[in-house]
Order: C-alpha cells, then sequence, then structure tokens
C-alpha cells in the first residue's frame, strides 16, 4: 500500500464489505483486492503474514497472484 512514502501504491480498497460478509455471513475474507492510479488492473492484500505471490499471466489481474507465506530463512 506504499507505507512510508515512494513507490507505487494501491490506493483504493474496500474493506467494509469484505467484513460485514465476514461479520454477517461467516465468510473470512482470504484476500482484499486493491488497485490504484500508479499501476493497472487489480492485485491482492493479503492477510499477515502472507503476501502476494505473482503466478504467471496477467500481472493486471487478481487471479494472477496467490496470498503466500514467506519462505523461511536458513
Amino acid at each position: 500500500m506504499g507505507h512510508c512514502g515512494g513507490g507505487t501504491t494501491r490506493d483504493s480498497f474496500d474493506l467494509l464489505g469484505p467484513l460485514v460478509a465476514w461479520v454477517e455471513q461467516g465468510q473470512a475474507p482470504g484476500q482484499v483486492l486493491a488497485h490504484g492510479a500508479a499501476l493497472p488492473g487489480q492485485r491482492p492484500l493479503c492477510p499477515y503474514p502472507t503476501h502476494a505471490h505473482y503466478t504467471g499471466g496477467d500481472v493486471a489481474a487478481p487471479e494472477s497472484y496467490t496470498c503466500q507465506a514467506p519462505a523461511s530463512r536458513p
């Protein structure tokens, strides 16, 4: 989300809709989609400690990403 300034940003996302679905229908969000003026398309915002990992395909399509845990370091 461009924390601490600089870089490209995902500056628009809806957290209220997924939160309402979680509370009212018991559907916990696995990710929230974000978009911004700096980059085309949408990218997933993943729950901590996972992050969006590009798996191939159209870089602007959210289907080209999965939420994955960071690789462990030796």
